[in-house]
């Protein structure tokens, strides 16, 4: 039996349960975040980062800074912020040259599901905060277009696990990295 088969199936336009709101350190959303795609039958590939240079750089330049009333962002806090959106709402990519790209399948939908994790202060402390969030898919979301995607199908062997860390520890490609 399918280990997807007793989750939730969402049709098209539905609402999807959104993700828990505060985090208190980027590991705890990551592992939070992992399992939320497989409770919700979804693969979130992260649209953009911005880092805390590029945040304090913005900060910078604004008149609350000149004036003293916002502080630039302490150095553990990086990255600053992340945009998740469905795999439905990423664009394929323009040929390069005259023919097609023949191994891409693009999935485009036009989906507007996504959400920002953003640093945030909560009375004194730095945790991140789930925000701008669309919760909403323009296609169905099921387990079985869930077991489709490859990012879904992962290994669960320790030994395998460890080889590809080490692979990736001396910089092999991840493109070279077969399972």
């Amino acid at each position: 039996m399918n280990n997807h088969s007793a989750r939730l199936v969402y049709k098209a336009n539905a609402l999807v349960d959104p993700p828990q709101e505060w985090h208190a350190n980027w590991g705890a959303w990551l592992s939070y975040v992992r399992d939320y795609q497989q409770r919700t039958c979804q693969t979130l590939p992260i649209k953009g980062t911005m880092n805390n240079n590029q945040r304090n750089d913005r900060i910078v330049v604004t008149e609350k800074y000149k004036l003293g009333k916002i502080d630039k962002l302490p150095a553990f806090i990086d990255p600053y912020q992340r945009v998740y959106i469905c795999t439905h709402g990423w664009p394929g990519r323009p040929p390069r040259g005259t023919g097609e790209r023949p191994r891409q399948h693009v999935r485009f939908t036009g989906c507007g599901f996504r959400f920002t994790v953003q640093a945030c202060q909560r009375n004194g402390i730095w945790q991140f905060r789930v925000v701008h969030g669309t919760f909403v898919h323009n296609h169905d979301v099921t387990a079985d277009s869930f077991a489709a995607l490859p990012s879904s199908r992962g290994l669960d062997d320790a030994r395998i696990e460890a080889r590809v860390e080490g692979m990736l520890a001396v910089d092999s490609k991840r493109s070279k990295i077969y399972h």
